[in-house]
């Protein structure tokens, strides 16, 4: 593994992802929206060890911007070797009122822009013949939670177009990781902890992006955790929806202060 692109390499996972991957001397790509923070990211991985850092301010929400940044990418870097889809957003969309646009932007930021760096990625490794897809799916796509449903729902769209790329990659030389994690303190999640008292159970970003790391080193086809959390939650799954919708209501209710 030498060449990597990281989208939403600015903060959060991502963030630390850079960290990580820079200390081995690779080759990076990071992508983010334009500013100070994607400035900051890759004055990091310089500093951190990387052998070249290479920046792209764009919003993958935009396909083409998208697609060229990966294919510049690859182009300079002579291949790529590992992609990872890190962009991602979640907020409140209050039924009361109701903003539809609210919602579908987390559809397009979750889902949508990691289905553009993937299939931008997909075809360099095609083309190649070997590579590495990851993408950040969630713990709560495996049981839609209330409180963040529309974040839930979009990541269930991440998994299910991950196992889908895995299934249609069988036999060749891709492999596709899907992330589960369950609640990692990042600046998406602040004040996440007001809402539901699973935060409590949050570990941090860096941790994280260890966990990641190794499931990466490991070609794994499914990286979730913690581990604890992760167990609840499939036993959640199984759960039958009369009994779940039951028990939503008190998974999801506010912490007393």
């Amino acid at each position: 593994m030498k060449n990597v692109f990281i989208t939403g390499a600015s903060s959060g996972i991502g963030l630390q992802l850079v960290r990580l991957l820079a200390g081995r001397g690779l080759r990076l790509g990071l992508l983010a929206l334009p500013g100070d923070d994607l400035a900051k990211a890759a004055a990091l991985a310089r500093e951190a060890g990387a052998e070249a850092v290479s920046e792209y301010g764009a919003d993958v929400r935009d396909r083409e911007a998208t697609r060229s940044a990966v294919a510049s990418f690859a182009a300079a870097a002579g291949g790529l070797d590992l992609f990872i889809g890190c962009a991602g957003v979640d907020f409140e969309v209050p039924l009361e009122p109701f903003d539809a646009r609210r919602a579908e932007l987390i559809y397009e930021v979750n889902f949508l822009g990691l289905m553009h760096g993937a299939n931008a990625a997909l075809e360099v490794m095609l083309a190649q013949g070997r590579g590495h897809i990851v993408g950040i799916g969630s713990l709560s796509a495996w049981r839609i939670l209330p409180i963040h449903a529309d974040y839930s729902v979009s990541k269930c769209a991440v998994e299910a177009y991950l196992e889908a790329l895995r299934l249609r990659l069988r036999g060749r030389a891709i492999a596709v990781t899907t992330v589960s994690p369950g609640f990692v303190r990042t600046p998406m999640t602040v004040g996440r902890e007001k809402l539901t008292p699973l935060f409590y159970l949050a570990i941090e970003a860096d941790d994280a992006a260890a966990r990641i790391l190794n499931g990466i080193d490991r070609r794994k086809n499914f990286v979730a955790f913690p581990w604890h959390l992760a167990l609840g939650t499939r036993l959640l799954r199984a759960m039958p929806d009369v009994i779940w919708r039951l028990a939503s209501r008190l998974i999801s209710a506010p912490k007393p202060e």
